[in-house]
């Protein structure tokens, strides 16, 4: 699910900054697997990375009932999980207003889409009901902390906030 919701805003960031900056290429791209250790982020690319994937326990239902057990597992039971992605978009690019442009698109994109559900994205997964997406600002020390995290030197980047990815006990 946590693929279905990245994969969704990559296709749409790529789509809507081609549209903008008329360009045919693509700007937003996934880390390659390869370059975890230290991370090493494209030159001339947005880069999305999950810093941190949250429980949002103001909605968490008590429903607890007695789980079923099916080939040894137990299925069902608890309650749903509902969680928020903190996704970091990372600017690096040889020329620097470049990827303050490209920062400033991807901001454009998602103050117009702050709420994304299945009718306007039908491609979603069923186990999604829709996407919440809001602006994160972070003090100075948590952004610290990040980026010694990442064991990488600051880029300009922004911060977003995206939820209601609903986990089901047995269901997701």
């Amino acid at each position: 699910m946590i693929h279905d919701a990245m994969n969704h805003w990559n296709d749409k960031l790529n789509a809507y900054i081609k549209l903008k900056a008329g360009i045919t290429e693509d700007k937003v791209r996934f880390l390659d697997g390869a370059n975890f250790d230290p991370i090493q982020f494209p030159l001339d690319y947005i880069t999305p990375v999950i810093v941190n994937i949250r429980e949002e326990r103001t909605l968490r239902k008590n429903d607890y009932a007695l789980p079923k057990i099916v080939d040894g597992l137990k299925i069902g039971g608890s309650p749903e999980i509902n969680l928020q992605l903190i996704v970091l978009f990372v600017s690096r690019f040889k020329q620097y207003d470049q990827g303050l442009k490209f920062l400033s698109l991807i901001i454009h994109f998602f103050q117009a889409n702050r709420l994304i559900d299945r009718t306007a994205a039908p491609e979603l997964s069923e186990e999604i009901d829709n996407l919440q997406i809001e602006m994160l600002t972070m003090p100075i020390s948590e952004q610290n902390d990040i980026w010694n995290a990442l064991r990488v030197g600051y880029l300009p980047s922004v911060a977003f906030k995206i939820g209601l990815l609903n986990y089901k006990n047995g269901d997701s």
